[in-house]
């Protein structure tokens, strides 16, 4: 904040600590007799802001290091932001487990509609998508107009210049589809993945079939589609076995065991993904914790696990009454 004051007939912009700072001073000069008896202290006025400095040119140094801060904040904002998508996935997934019926889906036909609380989750992840895509935004404008300053580039009005810019980047986005919005989205693509595998197992359909088609997105064929089932058996592609404590990589959608991970990376230069017709490389300042992921490997362990267990019991009442019928026969 910014205010204009008249000291000795002189027009002056100066921040509102400074401003605390003048009227300390002025308080102190009254008191210690330096304004005359008939003299009445200076009363400093700031609410007001004279239009015609709106549009003076920002000083580079001061937009700059101010810039810096605000950008700074939304990056925080957006942090918490994406802890908050963690915990609604992880949220989702467990809901999505207490409706589970063992129902199986063929993703080769319609896929069933979602019920209430899944809609009213995926309605609120959405929402979050789009608060993150807003910071974004605002965060690339703040970031064109602090380039500008760098390069001495006169910038006046900063403040319709950022609103201006950044409202035109939020309705193009705003009127995008919704394949255009979270298709590509890997919290979004983690979010429905862990819901399906928690309701029907199995082949998890591709994530385009999950968002109904809308007026201004291409149009595809139905193989085009298809094409992204696919059934995740959470094997690390080192170790052969099931994932653990997996990690994932920030330059490819590939994930590791972390300890196998860590011994091919760790101390290296940039090695090859390990994955086979991938070309990334891969140091292991690259990997995260995947703690997505790793929840969806503890839920497919506890559905196997499950599903081991109802085959035993099938397979030990089938042989109970094959033993039946034999005992008949021999009778």
């Amino acid at each position: 904040m910014s205010s204009r004051r008249s000291l000795k007939g002189k027009n002056v912009v100066r921040d509102d600590e400074d401003d605390e700072e003048l009227e300390e001073q002025e308080q102190e000069r009254v008191r210690a007799g330096g304004a005359g008896a008939d003299e009445k202290p200076v009363q400093l006025k700031f609410d007001k802001v004279d239009q015609r400095y709106l549009n003076q040119p920002v000083e580079p140094k001061l937009g700059d290091a101010k810039i810096k801060s605000i950008i700074a904040e939304l990056r925080l904002l957006k942090k918490e932001l994406e802890k908050s998508l963690e915990v609604m996935t992880e949220a989702a997934t467990e809901i999505a487990e207490s409706l589970s019926t063992g129902e199986e889906v063929d993703v080769d036909q319609d896929l069933p509609e979602d019920g209430p609380q899944i809609k009213q989750l995926d309605r609120e992840f959405k929402l979050l998508l789009d608060k993150i895509q807003e910071i974004d935004i605002r965060s690339e404008v703040l970031v064109d107009i602090k380039n500008q300053l760098a390069q001495e580039e006169e910038v006046r009005d900063i403040f319709n210049t950022y609103d201006e810019s950044s409202k035109k980047a939020l309705k193009t986005y705003t009127d995008s589809t919704s394949r255009h919005k979270y298709l590509n989205s890997k919290p979004y693509e983690g979010f429905r993945t862990g819901i399906w595998e928690a309701l029907y197992g199995g082949r998890v359909p591709n994530l385009k079939k999950m968002i109904p088609a809308e007026e201004g997105d291409p149009e595809e064929s139905d193989d085009e589609i298809e094409i992204g089932a696919q059934q995740n058996d959470f094997k690390c592609p080192i170790t052969l076995v099931i994932l653990r404590k997996a990690m994932s990589s920030e330059k490819c959608k590939h994930s590791f065991s972390h300890d196998a991970i860590k011994e091919l990376l760790i101390n290296k230069p940039p090695q090859s993904c390990p994955i086979t017709g991938c070309s990334a490389k891969l140091a292991w300042s690259d990997m995260f914790e995947d703690t997505a992921l790793q929840r969806r490997v503890e839920q497919f362990k506890r559905k196997t696990e499950e599903g081991a267990g109802r085959r035993g019991k099938s397979g030990a009442k089938s042989a109970t009454q094959y033993a039946t019928i034999e005992d008949s026969d021999d009778e």
